[in-house]
């Protein structure tokens, strides 16, 4: 491992940690709306829906299939849009200057 920052490698790993927490946070969110779905409309208990959602992945059934994917892309959507708006929110407005002094790394033999 180098003693120099290397602005690519965090450009990538900041890339890839943002990638990963969309995925996340959206499958995340699909999974919570596809049983609150599915709790209001079978006014079941958690571990009944639990259940029947296993056999719901493994049948054929498209209709509910559906409704999983929709969930999902809701879920990916409201994920999204929150993600713009936090970005959107962090921008430097006109006038404001970071405030971020230079990098300081040690050298090992110093």
């Amino acid at each position: 491992m180098s003693n120099f920052y290397d602005p690519w490698q965090h450009a990538i790993q900041l890339f890839f940690t943002r990638v990963l927490q969309f995925v996340g946070l959206s499958v995340l969110l699909g999974l919570f709306a596809w049983a609150v779905l599915l709790h209001w409309y079978f006014t079941a208990s958690w571990a009944d829906l639990v259940r029947w959602s296993w056999d719901v992945a493994r049948s054929g059934d498209r209709h509910w299939h559906g409704v999983f994917a929709l969930c999902m892309v809701i879920a990916s959507i409201l994920v999204g849009w929150l993600f713009t708006t936090i970005i959107l929110l962090s921008r430097l407005q006109s006038g404001e200057r970071h405030h971020r002094g230079p990098r300081v790394v040690k050298h090992a033999g110093k």
